[in-house]
Formats: structure tokens, C-alpha cells, sequence
């Protein structure tokens, strides 16, 4: 007996029976079955009594049957650098230039401050935010932690009572207008900043960027703290969206 042989026989019968013969799947007559990274092929060839014919499938062979299938993004957002879909669902990443933005500091009030290059991360309804030391995007720019409250030391935005949108290459942007245009808290400010003076309160550097109106976020790679060792955001996306749901 050769292996796919013993993985096929190794799917429950009982279940692909139950599944096959559901009333809510009555029309169902093949299903394909995933067992250790191999697809399977069941088709129900006789009813009376249940007889079942096996193939084994490659990942090309359903990639070239799924193509004749038209695939489209539809119209893809401003500042929407990629996107997609995987086991975990659908997800997309944004980056938004350097840029001075608006931001309300409960206990503080609003300020005016500007912020370093900000990629967001979505998948369904989890994101991540880090910071980059560059004027346009770059897959190899090197991430840094954002220099903002609210957000927990693996980049995972804490959205409070705040719920985004799944993500997707039309609803990302909106994900990063909540966050952005929320009021934050006094939560996770610390270990955000490689000066000593704002290490245990990035707030109080924005308070200090408001105050002296500054226009940019200067010499970034001097005040942002790297995450890691020099990890590249095209390790970052990896890691996020591929290597966890793998």
C-alpha cells in the first residue's frame, strides 16, 4: 500500500459519508478532502449501495481547474500595496507616508504632530501597525515600533471599543481612519521610543512634536526602536499573515 493510498483510506468515511449525504449538501456529489497537505478527490459514483472513487490531486492540477474561474480585486485603495487571501482569510497591507497627522490624547487633547512612514496589517479583523524609516514604500525597509499608545508590543492594534472592518484591498483604508481619528488612551506607552527621555511615555515626545510644530518626524532611525534585528517588512508580512496561519 503506498502512502496516498493510506492517507486516503485514513479520512473517516463516516464523515465524508455524513457530509456527502447532509440534506443541506444533498446536491453535493464530490467534495475534495485535505489531509497532511495533500488534496483528495472523492466523487460518490454509485448510491445503491454508497461506492466512492478516489484520485489524488496536485496543487497545480486545482490552481489550472480553479483558473478557468474568473478572479477579480475589484477597484484596489490609494496607498493599498498588497493583498490577498489565505487559509486565514482575507488580508492587506497599507502604507502611509510620513505625513503630519491630528491625533486626540485623552487626559491631553488634541495635537498636531508629524508622524514617520506607518504600514498597516490586516487580516479579517486583526492588524498591525509598525513604523519605517523611509519617504516611499519599500518591502525591505527595516520596521520599526510606531511611536504612538494603544498599540502592544508584537505591533497588534488594541482597538478598545472600537470595531474595524475585515480587511481587504477596499477596506483598509477605513481601518486606518478609526485608528487614527480615535481617541487614545494612556495604555502602551512604554518601549516605544530609543531616547531615554520619552521611553517610558511616548506621549510625552507628540506632546513635544506638537509644541514646537514641527513639519517632520526627523532622522527617524535615531529616535524609532527596531524590532529585532533589522526585521525587513517583507519578513514582518511573513510572519504576520503566513507563517502563523501555516
Amino acid at each position: 500500500m503506498d502512502d496516498n493510498t493510506a492517507d486516503i483510506q485514513s479520512i473517516e468515511s463516516a464523515i465524508i459519508d455524513e457530509f456527502l449525504g447532509d440534506p443541506l449538501t444533498a446536491k453535493v456529489e464530490a467534495a475534495i478532502f485535505i489531509s497532511q497537505g495533500r488534496y483528495f478527490y472523492k466523487r460518490l459514483v454509485e448510491t445503491n449501495p454508497p461506492t466512492y472513487r478516489y484520485k489524488c490531486l496536485s496543487p497545480h492540477s486545482l490552481r489550472v481547474a480553479f483558473n478557468n474561474t474568473a478572479i477579480d480585486s475589484s477597484w484596489i485603495a490609494p496607498g493599498v500595496v498588497r493583498c490577498g487571501c489565505s487559509s486565514g482569510g482575507n488580508w492587506a497591507v497599507m502604507f502611509v507616508p510620513p505625513a503630519r497627522h491630528c491625533i486626540d490624547l485623552s487626559a491631553i487633547g488634541k495635537l498636531t504632530v508629524p508622524l514617520p512612514g506607518l504600514v498597516l496589517i490586516g487580516l479579517e479583523k486583526d492588524y498591525w501597525l509598525c513604523a519605517v524609516a523611509v519617504e516611499a514604500f519599500a518591502p525591505d525597509a527595516v520596521c520599526f515600533h510606531p511611536p504612538l499608545p494603544n498599540i502592544y508590543a508584537d505591533l497588534k492594534i488594541c482597538w478598545g471599543e472600537n470595531t474595524p472592518p475585515a480587511a481587504s484591498g477596499q477596506t483598509i483604508p477605513a481601518a486606518w481612519e478609526l485608528f487614527i481619528s480615535s481617541q487614545f488612551s494612556g495604555e502602551l506607552v512604554k518601549g516605544k521610543s530609543k531616547q531615554k527621555a520619552y521611553q517610558d511615555d511616548i506621549r510625552q515626545q507628540l506632546v513635544e512634536l506638537h509644541r514646537t510644530s514641527s513639519r517632520r518626524y526627523a532622522q527617524p532611525e535615531r529616535s524609532l526602536l527596531p524590532i529585532g534585528r533589522a526585521m525587513t517588512l517583507d519578513k514582518l508580512v511573513q510572519e504576520y499573515l503566513f507563517d502563523e496561519i501555516d
